[in-house]
């Protein structure tokens, strides 16, 4: 059996609730398809058709990730993707995050003998989906529930990036598998 797994920044849920409170649009449900808080986080990395039985082998891919942790980051102006349907909100720096893509990419190649990688699809940008917008919504709702979100994501909303965590889904939630505890050398 193979799943999809990724590695992604968790955030304390105090966070997890401020931006579902402050980003999401008060639009009917017919029109959005809002992601539950519990599933809110930053992908630094997706990891397509993994073997079951290599499970074991990813958690403990990322058992060295060091680099100059932990940080401060920060959300502010929206991204619309997934064919226009998509309402992110950019993370920044994006040079930290990248930083930390790159050497958990590294880490997940050596360490899986290059059996596995990050999803490489599209470049990477740091981003975290807030909710979706239904794709046969009229041009001109569209266009006004983008404007809607664009303003919301105009304040600027910090966050500490301390723990990492390898997660895939299990229904509609995400299921940790394993975290990273980057302001200590331990792991969980």
């Amino acid at each position: 059996m193979h799943k999809n797994i990724f590695l992604a920044v968790l955030f304390e849920n105090k966070l997890k609730e401020k931006l579902a409170h402050n980003l999401r649009l008060s639009a009917p449900i017919e029109e959005i398809i809002y992601t539950p808080k519990q599933n809110i986080h930053l992908t630094l990395g997706f990891i397509r058709n993994v073997d079951f039985h290599d499970r074991s082998l990813l958690k403990k891919a990322f058992n060295n990730i060091k680099t100059e942790f932990p940080f401060e980051g920060f959300l502010q102006r929206s991204i619309i993707l997934g064919n226009g349907n998509s309402l992110c909100i950019r993370a920044e720096p994006f040079e930290k995050l990248a930083e930390i893509h790159l050497a958990s990419r590294k880490l997940l190649r050596l360490n899986t003998e290059n059996k596995y990688d990050f999803d490489n699809t599209f470049d990477y940008l740091p981003h975290i989906k807030i909710q979706s917008l239904r794709p046969y919504l009229t041009i001109e709702r569209k266009t006004m529930l983008l404007e809607e979100f664009s303003r919301k994501c105009d304040r600027r909303i910090e966050f500490y990036v301390s723990t990492l965590a390898l997660m895939e889904r299990q229904g509609d939630f995400y299921h940790i598998i394993k975290k990273y505890l980057l302001d200590s050398s331990s792991t969980n």
